[in-house]
Formats: C-alpha cells, structure tokens, sequence
C-alpha cells in the first residue's frame, strides 16, 4: 500500500497540473494549496477554500491503492477549477461534470465513479 501523504498528494498535484486538461486551467500552483491526509470512512475527499486559499483533502482510510487517490486528488482538482470559474454553481451540477467529462477523458478514469 502507498503511504498517503501531504508531500505526495503535493508532488501528485504537480504531475496532474502538467496534463492535460489541468495544464491549460491556471490552476494554483502547489506552494498555494494545503494537503491533508484525513481519517474518515465518511467521505473519499473534499476540498474547501478557507480565506482564500484552497485546501484538497483526501481520506486514507477510504483509499488502499496510489490509482484511487489519484482520481480522488483529480476529482478535487476539479472543484478547484469549478470555484475559479463559478464560485456559486452547484457542487456536482453542471459545470463540474464537464470538467470531470475533461479529466476522465484524458486520464482514463471512470465517470460513473469519478
């Protein structure tokens, strides 16, 4: 099992902001987004802007392999971009699934789970 830490969901966060469609998203840079590692069953990830700095968190408990909290780390990405865009559009609506259409697209990741 990969160990799930604020440094690799950093350095992961880089190597997706470098492809497609994150590069061309003007998404902040790492040095500009807290990671944390949480401990709930409850959710896979969330991600929240706490005065004006986005902060990605991702569960280990919920995750046992790198491929899943990568699509989890992705996932959030996403409600990033959604917020530079539309800070008040719904949390799954419509913008955020065209942008999860994006991400599965180029990465290969499932939309009925994304």
């Amino acid at each position: 099992m990969t160990t799930l830490t604020p440094l690799t969901m950093q350095i992961a966060y880089d190597f997706l902001c470098c492809t497609s469609p994150f590069r061309d998203w003007d998404l902040p840079g790492s040095e500009d987004v807290d990671f944390v590692v949480i401990q709930t069953k409850a959710e896979f990830g969330r991600c929240k802007k706490i005065k004006g700095r986005y902060r990605i968190e991702v569960s280990s408990v919920r995750h046992s392999r790198t491929v899943h909290w990568l699509e989890t780390l992705a996932h959030e990405i996403c409600h990033i971009r959604q917020d530079m865009i539309e800070p008040s559009t719904p949390h799954h609506g419509t913008l955020f699934q065209e942008l999860a259409r994006q991400v599965c697209h180029q990465h290969g990741f499932d939309p009925c789970t994304f």
